[in-house]
């Protein structure tokens, strides 16, 4: 069974790109352009095993949607991907991103992209470090 995975990203063309990417890699993709939207996707979603999203999305960061969608789907291993132009240690210092979560500096290409979902799909003990 192919893995799923939940990009969110109010950009279009991240969002078009990150699915053309996944889906030629066998990936089964749902996408999002809002928090709102990606919430009522996860709630008739039959299974979710990663969630690819920006950091700082309008109205909600990532970081706070991914803990919400966490929480609702009462999962503690699902894979987050944190997407942003932002630098990895301004975020980290500023305690935004965990080491629970895979940190994916845009813009990306194919193999970074594709290196950071399976990662996120990897148990949390056995991920590489960043």
């Amino acid at each position: 069974m192919e893995p799923v995975v939940l990009i969110i990203d109010d950009e279009p063309v991240v969002l078009q790109v990150a699915r053309d990417i996944l889906q030629l890699a066998r990936y089964s993709v749902l996408s999002a352009d809002s928090a709102m939207a990606a919430i009522d996707l996860f709630k008739n979603a039959q299974r979710l095993d990663i969630l690819l999203v920006e950091a700082s999305l309008p109205k909600i960061s990532g970081f706070s949607l991914a803990a919400k969608i966490k929480q609702l789907l009462d999962n503690a291993h699902l894979g987050v991907v944190i997407m942003s132009g932002w630098n990895y240690s301004l975020l980290f210092e500023a305690g935004d991103i965990t080491d629970s979560e895979i940190f994916l500096s845009k813009p990306f290409d194919d193999r970074r992209l594709l290196e950071a979902v399976r990662r996120a799909l990897a148990p949390a003990g056995a991920r590489p470090s960043k």
